[in-house]
């Protein structure tokens, strides 16, 4: 997903040998979907939890299928604050960037991936329902 680069390969390296939690998989797909935020926004602007979880989990259903919520399970992510705390990692590293009043809570917000990733599924299976988001 991420381009070819001895530098970020390094920072992902030293990532992942201090914090295993998740597979390099995962970190590198939560990148490609903060990357494909920020083009949807179509200029510089914030781009905000909520708004990364949406592009996530339509990029699982355009990437993996059907299959999209068992990938994300297979790589542990369950919740928003999973999605959060690998941005956040990024972020540490110099992968991604944030503005100062971002934080790793942003993400502690009632987001079920499974069901997002399901809707999202069946949207791309011409269904008329939309991403649930429990408010």
């Amino acid at each position: 997903m991420a381009a070819p680069n001895k530098e970020y390969d390094l920072k992902l390296a030293r990532l992942l040998a201090r914090n295993g939690r998740y597979p390099r998989e995962a970190y590198e797909f939560v990148q490609a979907s903060v990357v494909r935020a920020v083009k949807a926004a179509g200029h510089c602007r914030h781009i905000t939890a909520r708004e990364i979880l949406l592009h996530l989990c339509e990029l699982a259903v355009a990437e993996f299928g059907p299959m999209a919520a068992a990938v994300l399970a297979e790589w542990r992510l369950k919740y928003a604050s999973d999605i959060g705390a690998i941005v956040f990692a990024l972020i540490r590293e110099q992968i991604l960037c944030a503005d100062e009043q971002d934080s790793p809570e942003d993400f502690n917000i009632d987001f079920d991936l499974t069901a997002a990733v399901s809707a999202a599924t069946d949207s791309n299976n011409h269904s008329t329902d939309r991403i649930p988001i429990i408010e």
